[in-house]
This record gives structure tokens, sequence and C-alpha cells, in this order.
């Protein structure tokens, strides 16, 4: 008799798989054999025209890095107990996608100030925490880690292990890539507070001729809380007559609006012949800002152009008569036009 062929086999390590007997007798049954790298077994024996067979998982051992190898299937046929004669098949085995490496992703922050404000490491605080990610990953049946990705934050890095600093943003993205070219990825995003960067600004003031004025300050600022305690502000202004020496720091009155805020004080007593410096400084629980000198000067207590001549002061006529006028910058003036 014309020994049987076979066929089929190929599928995924771990799997089941269909082995198909071509036979030229109803009679005849078959034994099922494998080889694959160094390893050889039987499959089956009384095999009639298929078997179901699962594919060891010593296989992976076999191929390293690879995602697949190859094998033979041998057919053996007999008639009774006499043995008719064998035919073979090659086969592939697999590494299935479920072979992707486990990958777990651990993100704290590691800065000791905004751990404070926060009180839970796990939260981060735009601008200033210094999220620390920590991949932990292992490949799967005989595989090993190739490569680490991680991007998030800000920043990015090829390590296991990195920390970026100054976190702007809360998502990031982790990968962890085998020998085998299996890439499993992790996207975590922690709880960020999202602090507002302070800023300061001077109003454009001037002192009046009387020798008053209003300090006025505006900026950003995060009007909220970082979860263990809220956020705080103070605004303070400091002077000095240009060649002298500052004055203390002055605390100013603040009004907020959401994340902005506004700041006055009212000075006397300068004299409007001189210039005065002006600074001020915005302080937060994360931030102090302090603006540039700026350059202030009074406005005289008249000025004149070719039809006028203008008191910047309040004026009254020696025979009684008020002739005070307000303008739309608030000074009091009395114009003397020809006639």
């Amino acid at each position: 008799g014309r020994a049987s062929s076979v066929s089929g086999g190929s599928g995924t390590i771990g799997g089941t798989t269909t082995i198909y007997v071509s036979r030229a007798s109803n009679s005849y049954t078959h034994t099922l054999t494998y080889s694959f790298g160094s390893l050889s077994g039987t499959i089956a024996t009384g095999v009639g025209t298929s078997y179901t067979w699962t594919i060891p998982t010593s296989f992976y051992n076999q191929i390293g890095s690879a995602t697949s190898g190859k094998g033979t299937i041998t057919c053996t046929t007999y008639n009774g107990s006499t043995n008719i004669g064998s035919s073979s098949c090659s086969f592939t085995a697999s590494v299935g996608d479920a072979n992707a490496p486990s990958l777990s992703v651990s993100i704290v922050d590691t800065d000791s100030t905004t751990i404070a404000l926060t009180g839970d490491s796990s939260k981060l605080v735009r601008y200033y925490s210094d999220a620390k990610v920590t991949l932990t990953a292992s490949g799967k049946n005989g595989a090993s880690i190739s490569s680490y990705s991680i991007s998030g934050g800000g920043g990015s890095s090829s390590s296991s292990s990195a920390t970026i600093n100054n976190v702007t943003n809360n998502k990031f993205t982790c990968k962890a890539t085998d020998s085998r070219g299996y890439t499993t990825t992790v996207t975590q995003q922690p709880t960020m507070v999202n602090y507002v960067k302070l800023t300061c600004v001077m109003a454009d003031t001037k002192p009046s001729a009387e020798g008053s004025m209003t300090v006025q300050a505006k900026g950003n600022y995060f009007n909220g809380s970082f979860g263990a305690t809220n956020n705080s502000l103070t605004v303070q202004f400091r002077y000095k007559v240009q060649g002298g020496s500052y004055s203390g720091w002055t605390t100013m009155t603040n009004s907020f609006s959401g994340n902005t805020y506004s700041s006055t004080s009212t000075l006397t007593g300068l004299d409007y012949m001189k210039i005065y410096i002006f600074q001020i400084r915005a302080v937060d629980k994360l931030a102090t800002v302090t603006t540039k000198e700026i350059r202030v000067k009074s406005l005289p207590v008249f000025d004149w152009g070719e039809h006028d001549f203008n008191f910047n002061v309040e004026t009254n006529w020696n025979f009684g008569v008020d002739i005070t006028a307000t303008t739309s910058d608030g000074h009091k003036r009395v114009a003397f036009t020809p006639c």
C-alpha cells in the first residue's frame, strides 16, 4: 500500500492546530511525531484522518528572540501492525500577540515643596513638580526587554526610569518593547493641580501735583487649593527718590477675579519736584515675581502751551471766583486764553 500524506500543524505556540492525514485506505492508522529545534516527541498514535494538537509551550525556548520557528511533522502509516511507510510536512509555530511584554508604570512627585502643598506625592503641580517615572517590564516566554520609552510631562526618555522636571502636562505614554519586537503601551494621567504662573505689572500712575499717588498692580495668580493648603498672595511696593535709598516694603490691598488679581495702595507726601523709582513684588506659595525699577515723575503744578496756561492744582482767583475745571485725566485745571 501507499503511505498516507500529512499536512497542517501550523499555529500559535500554546494554542491548538489541526493536523490532516490523507490515507489511501480506511483501515490505515497513523502515528504522528514532531521535531522542532532540538526537541522531538510523539504527538499521537492511532490517528485516522485528523488530529487537534496543542503546540507545546516548550517551543518558546527554541526560537529565542524570533517571532516564529519551523519544524517537521512526520506521519508513519500502519496497516494493522505493518509499517507501510512515512511522510512529513513542515509547520510554523508562532508567538502570539498575547506574548507582548508585561508593563507597569509608577509616577510620583519628588519635589518636596509641591508635595508639602498637595499632601500627596501621586499628585503633580504644573510647572513645579518633578515627576519620577518608573517602568517595570518583563518579556514573556523567553523574550527579553530590548527598549523602553517614556514621553510626557514635557519631557522624554529612553530609560526604564527618568525624572521629568517642572512638568507642563500630566499625560504620560510609556512603552516597553521585547526582543521579538512586541510592544506594550501604558498611558497614565496622574492628578494635576493646574497652577497658574504668577505675574506682576505696575500700572502707569503718577503722583499728583499735591504729592499723592495710588500705587496699582495687576497680574495672574493661581487662586485655588493645592490639596493640603490653599495658595496665598502678598503684593508689596517700595520706592525711593532717584539716587536715594529704598523704603521698606509696604503691603498692598488685593482683590481677585478668577485667576487674576489687582492691588492698590495710597501714598502721600511725595515731592512733585523729584523723580521716584518704584518696584512691586508679588509672592505666592511657589513664586516671587518682582517688577523692574519703574521711573515715576509727578505732574507739574502748571504747564503752558502756545495758547494756554494750565494749573494742575485746584485754583481760586483772589476775587473769590473758582473757575476750576476737572479734565478727563482727573486733574484740576484753569486755562488762560488770550483775547
